[in-house]
């Protein structure tokens, strides 16, 4: 009987572990692209349309092009490969980011210029 209750005992302890570090370790999988997007707009206190436009001013893009891709990606969610590319190439602390987001964390301050 003592043995089937230390059994029983062990076995809820290693699922509530196995339930904790599961959903612990979430945050700290790779970051999605729209993800990515929008901290580097709220690092740099922009839009995402501003990185839009400075990610088509690097490949020389109209002004009408820039435009029309951002409008598709608040339609459908689209993501431009040189919207991506931008995005990816920059210089944004995601370590931090996801570290922030373990319960009971907030973002970390902006460090001032």
């Amino acid at each position: 009987m003592i043995s089937t209750l230390i059994i029983m005992g062990v076995t809820l302890v290693y699922i509530l572990l196995k339930f904790y570090l599961d959903h612990r370790q979430g945050p700290l999988q790779d970051i999605d692209d729209a993800t990515m997007l929008n901290l580097l707009a709220f690092e740099r206190e922009e839009s995402v349309f501003d990185i839009f436009v400075k990610a088509g001013q690097t490949w020389s893009f109209s002004d009408a092009k820039i435009e029309d891709d951002f409008n598709r990606y608040l339609r459908k969610g689209d993501i431009f490969h040189y919207v991506r590319k931008y995005v990816h190439n920059q210089d944004v602390d995601y370590l931090s980011y996801q570290s922030s987001l373990f319960v009971g964390q907030n973002l970390p301050p902006k460090s001032s210029p």
